[in-house]
């Protein structure tokens, strides 16, 4: 059966569709062209340049800060990996999605993730963005595995600080923490990534510059998802010097065991060249909580309680009877008083309407400076006080180094009170009173120190009048990873100890020696408690009043006398007495006596001259 043929109506529609259906196919090739023209001639260039913007990228890469070591090479603070979940916004379109998925899977809070991408608003869209610390390696893995599931998610591999001592050496070594705004000003550009955890405090925050590394980088191809293709070049980066202290952990945990219990500071220095042997403060942090995200419960505790406090340089306390060898420096130097002057002790010096009181009642009798050393006698030196006046007992302490900082490297020292005439009429609006001298001179009223200015002056006393900057890190106690850095430089001060010599006589100092020699090894020395048969040591108690007689006796009599309210201890040495090796000095916050602080000395020297350095007995 043949076709029917169309009629010339059917045949002209027909021919009219086809022609509209390739007018249409033909314009829409035409703009398909226009615009491949356009992207490929027009604007090529520019989306070249954005296609390989997207698809290579440069990371730097952070540097691990050197280690701290300390005097023998035992390693104090090194670094490890920590693996954290990382952002980078111009890989994703949107982040507040991904985030709900990457919180998802995590279990992280969401509202956490998002508070630190709003945080980082700011940083560069190409700049990875921490958002989370130290994932775990379940998390890693689970990232890795499902990557595309995440985009502009990665996992930035840091390097932490970690303490293997954990909480012994805390208030020395400081803690790292990520850096601040500010901080991060200051910062050299080639040490911005290896910047992100810096030194806050301790030495970590003194030899920073030190210890930051120099950046490294590299250039990797990524994809849409911002994920790693591969690495194209890599430029490895520097590692940070590393730093030896002058401090000796094996006596550092030693000092720590005896001291275990206790609220103090405790320090231990070769007082012939101003190193730190042992920095204890009890109680001690453990520094690796900063490494990680501390908690503000947490770090409000500590702040709270003052425990990152560094009693040795920061606690600042009346020194009690230990300031009585500075007062007799002065008595003894101005020519007030000579070996064999002597002051009469009747247990009490009647000063007008006021009445000072030893602490013997009974009285000491006659005593010459080296006896009222040794006794402790309050009453000679009310008599040294009133005779030399504030003027000159402020000239004399300042030349011992007191009412200053010490220049010990490290962050925060405070340097106590060193009260005048005109320091007390700024600071309270009054005249300097008699009975203000009074209360100086037996190292109470408005002076006060810390441990380390304790420490400093006495050790002048053992070594001969030298006033030296206590410190923990030398010159040779920094090494160099580059040797030919040409920026590397060391401060003056580190390249040897400083000796500044006291304009003073040496039978001064051979007296006040004397005096606590006699203190701690002669027969009612009030130090008896340090004296030792492995070793001569030399030495001053100390009592401070933390409340006034009246105000104990009171509460002692309601039953409410606690703990806090008794009398802080210190005791102040140097050993051997004959021939000074170690200077030390122990503060017992509420600790009741000096002569308690003694005896926790006498353990300290003991364990240095059996255990550190033992103590070879002259024939």
């Amino acid at each position: 059966m043949s076709e029917e043929s169309l009629s010339y109506e059917e045949s002209r529609f027909l021919t009219r569709r086809l022609f509209i259906l390739k007018g249409g196919l033909v314009t829409g090739f035409s703009i398909l062209s226009w615009r491949l023209w356009q992207l490929q001639i027009d604007q090529g260039e520019q989306y070249s340049k954005l296609s390989q913007g997207n698809r290579i990228r440069l990371q730097a890469i952070a540097s691990p800060r050197g280690i701290v070591y300390d005097t023998n090479g035992i390693v104090l603070a090194k670094n490890i990996s920590s693996f954290n979940l990382a952002i980078t916004r111009e890989d994703v379109r949107d982040p507040e999605t991904v985030l709900k998925k990457v919180s998802h899977v995590l279990k992280i809070d969401y509202k956490s993730l998002l508070r630190q991408l709003y945080k980082n608003k700011y940083a560069a869209s190409y700049e990875a963005v921490i958002l989370y610390q130290n994932l775990t390696w379940r998390e890693v893995v689970l990232l890795n595995t499902y990557q595309q599931e995440f985009p502009g998610i990665s996992v930035e591999v840091l390097p932490i600080r970690y303490f293997p001592l954990q909480q012994s050496l805390s208030h020395t070594l400081g803690y790292t923490r990520q850096i601040t705004r500010e901080q991060l000003k200051k910062v050299d550009k080639k040490k911005v990534k290896s910047s992100k955890f810096i030194g806050q405090d301790g030495i970590e925050l003194t030899y920073n510059k030190y210890l930051i590394g120099q950046d490294g980088g590299r250039q990797v191809e990524v994809d849409s998802a911002g994920q790693v293709i591969q690495t194209l070049h890599t430029v490895n980066p520097k590692v940070g010097d590393d730093i030896y202290l002058s401090i000796d952990s094996k006596l550092q945990q030693g000092v720590e065991r005896i001291m275990e219990g206790t609220k103090c500071a405790v320090i231990l220095q070769n007082p012939n060249n101003g190193a730190i042997k042992a920095l204890v403060n009890k109680e001690e942090f453990d520094p690796n909580i900063f490494s990680k995200s501390i908690k503000e419960q947490e770090w409000y505790r500590l702040k709270q309680q003052k425990i990152l406090q560094n009693k040795a340089i920061q606690g600042i306390y009346s020194p009690g009877s230990t300031i009585k060898m500075a007062i007799a420096f002065a008595a003894l130097e101005t020519g007030l008083i000579n070996a064999s002057s002597t002051r009469l002790c009747e247990g009490y010096l009647r000063v007008g309407k006021q009445v000072a009181h030893c602490w013997k009642h009974s009285g000491h009798g006659s005593l010459t400076v080296e006896q009222a050393i040794k006794h402790s006698c309050n009453v000679f030196f009310y008599h040294m006080g009133l005779e030399l006046g504030i003027s000159t007992i402020h000239e004399y302490l300042t030349k011992l180094g007191l009412g200053r900082v010490t220049g010990v490297d490290l962050p925060y020292e405070l340097s106590g009170i060193l009260p005048s005439k005109n320091w007390k009429k700024s600071y309270t609006g009054r005249s300097w009173l008699t009975g203000d001298s009074l209360s100086v001179a037996i190292g109470q009223g408005y002076l006060s120190v810390t441990p380390m200015q304790l420490l400093h002056y006495v050790s002048c006393i053992a070594n001969n009048g030298y006033t030296i900057p206590p410190r923990i890190v030398f010159a040779e106690g920094i090494r160099k990873h580059v040797t030919n850095d040409a920026n590397f430089s060391l401060p003056k001060n580190l390249e040897a100890p400083v000796l500044l010599p006291i304009d003073c006589q040496q039978e001064t100092l051979r007296l006040l020696r004397s005096g606590m020699i006699k203190a701690v090894q002669e027969p009612h020395g009030t130090a008896g408690h340090a004296n030792s048969s492995i070793v001569p040591i030399a030495g001053k108690t100390g009592t401070t009043q933390v409340i006034g007689h009246k105000t104990r006796n009171r509460l002692i009599r309601e039953g409410k006398m606690e703990r806090k309210y008794e009398n802080h201890a210190w005791f102040v040495s140097f050993a051997p007495s004959d021939n000074p090796q170690i200077a030390g000095v122990v503060f017992l916050e509420n600790g009741k006596a000096g002569n308690v602080a003694a005896k926790y000395m006498k353990k300290i020297l003991e364990f240095y001259f059996t255990e550190i350095e033992p103590y070879n007995k002259k024939a």
